[in-house]
């Protein structure tokens, strides 16, 4: 189950670094959908966590990591989300969520703190590298009939893209499986598998820098002389 982290040591945490101006928090009122109606609560964002506190039990509040976001998106007022794994609320475990924020038409910011891309905990090249962070890009990919929009994910030891309008277009590849990656600008970049279909993908919102770029093809690089 998510929530490794205590909510109310969170909670605790998220104020006094909202306080010492070390870390953006966002705190808003939220409606959390239930099977037997909605749950009044707050949600919180501060860090790498996404937090929703259910007001009338708070120890069925929910602490889910960034990296266990599967789905993030915004319309509106409605939230909807999905995790890697099952989240527990007061009606039991599931792993899709929808939250309602009353009086907001604006979701930017949260969207900002989706997309946002954490700064790795070591080098993502260094082959002695004990923690490698895990990169997010929302993208668009392009069919030869229209598109589908997703996420790709770039994990330690693969490449991932998960459709989110058309499932049957999610790939993912070993890093010993991508033949070719080529990157003509920040906002675009092409994966080349040995086998199966070449995937051209549109990056939405913040680019793959140089940085990044270099340090995937060492790691794809690296994982072919390891073969």
């Amino acid at each position: 189950m998510l929530q490794s982290i205590p909510v109310f040591s969170l909670m605790i945490a998220a104020a006094a670094l909202s306080l010492l101006g070390q870390v953006p928090v966002q705190v808003q009122k939220a409606e959390l959908a239930v099977p037997f109606g909605v749950v009044p609560g707050h949600l919180i964002t501060v860090g790498e966590y996404f937090v929703f506190v259910d007001e009338e039990k708070p120890e069925t509040s929910i602490a889910v990591s960034r990296a266990d976001l599967r789905r993030f998106s915004a319309d509106g007022e409605i939230l909807t989300i999905e995790t890697a794994q099952q989240m527990r609320d007061r009606s039991g475990g599931r792993s899709s969520l929808t939250i309602r924020l009353p009086g907001t038409t604006d979701a930017a910011k949260l969207m900002a703190w989706f997309n946002a891309v954490p700064k790795p905990v070591s080098d993502f090249s260094s082959p002695n590298a004990k923690t490698i962070a895990t990169r997010t890009y929302q993208v668009k990919h392009d069919h030869r009939i229209g598109n589908c929009t997703g996420r790709l994910i770039i994990e330690p030891n693969r490449v991932l893209f998960e459709s989110i309008t058309d499932i049957g277009h999610s790939r993912q590849w070993g890093m010993r499986d991508i033949k070719e990656l080529k990157r003509d600008n920040p906002y675009g970049i092409k994966i080349v598998p040995f086998t199966g279909d070449t995937y051209n993908l549109g990056i939405v919102g913040k680019g793959m820098d140089n940085d990044e770029y270099r340090a995937l093809v060492d790691r794809i690089t690296a994982a072919r002389i390891k073969q």
